[in-house]
């Protein structure tokens, strides 16, 4: 993969919930799907389709995790929303790139920053601020 490492869960990023870990392990399975296409020079059209898909993995673990938040009145829940909603906002920006301009390695390098380590650093410090709270009600 050259420069580009493939995401896994590790202790860093498990917060000890099991749904939400299992989402963060099939995001990352995205992802690395993203890096392997990016390597492998796929055309235009399957990335999109690969950006779709990991695009429609996000927004489903996006809403279960917010829904978890709302349902048990976690008092971060805003900004934990805000950041979902820049994140959404880069996936938006890189598939229009991708549309734009094709499969470029200024695309593998946007993907690497604004999602794989957004994602790992938004687990490890938002992520786990909920971990207490909501463990042991989910």
């Amino acid at each position: 993969m050259g420069l580009y490492k493939l995401y896994k869960l590790d202790i860093s990023v498990t917060t000890g919930i099991a749904l939400i870990d299992g989402q963060h392990n099939e995001l990352f399975e995205n992802f690395n799907n993203v890096f392997k296409a990016l390597a492998l020079a796929k055309e235009t059209q399957e990335m999109l389709l690969i950006l779709e898909a990991m695009d429609a993995c996000v927004k489903h673990h996006l809403s279960t995790e917010e829904d978890l938040m709302l349902k048990n009145n976690y008092s971060k829940y805003a900004p934990h929303k805000n950041a979902h909603i820049r994140f959404l906002e880069n996936i938006v920006a890189i598939k229009e790139q991708t549309k734009r301009n094709g499969v470029t390695s200024n695309l593998a390098q946007m993907v690497k920053e604004t999602i794989g380590d957004w994602f790992l650093d938004h687990i490890r410090i938002m992520d786990m601020q909920y971990v207490p709270f909501l463990k042991d009600k989910v």
